[in-house]
């Protein structure tokens, strides 16, 4: 009857896991437009895109699956904040199956925001218009 018991309660919080699951949020020291920019880039890079509306600053992707997870079906929105040059990310993920994830959906957060971070850290090369001109 224990036993029981608590495979019951194992089994509500895994099922209520998902019902308690809150986006994902990070600010940046940048326009709006760059992390934008950024976020297409790195997306891109690591996972397949569905759908991107530059207008509202949106992007639906999704993960291919793992040894520890099934994949997930994301969405980033980037706005900009009341402070000047700063910009929040949302991200919100799914589940694309049921299963357990081992908070592989947590990981993906964290790795996403540092990559953006580390692409708006990265030195950009200057255009041939903006380069200063040698006499």
């Amino acid at each position: 009857m224990r036993t029981f018991i608590l495979f019951l309660c194992m089994g509500f919080f895994v099922w209520a896991a998902p019902a308690i699951a809150k986006p994902k949020t990070h600010t940046y020291q940048a326009s709006p437009d760059q992390v934008f920019k950024s976020a297409m880039h790195v997306i891109s890079e690591h996972h397949v895109v569905q759908y991107v509306d530059k207008d509202a600053r949106l992007v639906v992707f999704q993960t291919g699956a793992s040894a520890f997870s099934s994949g997930f079906n994301c969405n980033l929105k980037v706005a900009a904040t009341k402070n000047h040059g700063e910009s929040l990310v949302t991200l919100n993920v799914q589940k694309k199956a049921e299963g357990f994830n081992l908070d592989a959906g947590d990981r993906l957060a964290d790795n996403l925001f540092r990559w953006m971070q580390d692409d708006l850290d990265e030195p950009k090369p200057q255009s041939a218009s903006a380069a200063p001109s040698k006499p």
